[in-house]
């Protein structure tokens, strides 16, 4: 039986996306961060990060479907079906995954390189549209 979950950190190529979302009411906050996670859920992304206005997702993290074409066709149907309340950052990065932090609790993580820079860049950029992160980004000195 395979491990997926890797109690120590290794080095790994995946595809990410971060879904920035319009401050709305709470309610319809929650109805807006729904179907962005099933829109990623049925493109076969991993749900990583869940906040009132981000939500960070991976192919190829935990499972071996390190995927561009659904990671740009979870871009496509989310600008498509989001537009006004969505903005996004998306990429392929080489980086940690594992187990980080706690060992106490299940913790598993996937980092993105540049994330800070990204989240900045992404907070600028219009509702309706996306990005994607070039690696020199996220390998800033």
């Amino acid at each position: 039986m395979t491990n997926y979950f890797s109690v120590t950190p290794q080095l790994k190529h995946f595809q990410f996306i971060v879904v920035g979302l319009e401050e709305l009411p709470p309610d319809q906050t929650a109805a807006l961060a729904e179907r962005v996670c099933d829109c990623l859920y049925e493109r076969g992304a991993m749900i990583d990060c869940i906040t009132s206005l981000w939500i960070i997702a991976s192919w190829g993290a935990i499972f071996n479907d390190d995927s561009p074409e659904a990671r740009l066709a979870a871009v496509s149907d989310l600008l498509t079906t989001n537009a006004s309340s969505v903005r996004i950052a998306h990429g392929q990065c080489l980086s940690i995954v594992g187990n980080i932090g706690s060992r106490q609790r299940f913790n598993y993580e996937a980092l993105i390189p540049g994330l800070q820079d990204i989240r900045e860049k992404l907070s600028q950029t219009k509702f309706g549209t996306a990005f994607e992160v070039p690696e020199k980004m996220q390998n800033k000195p």
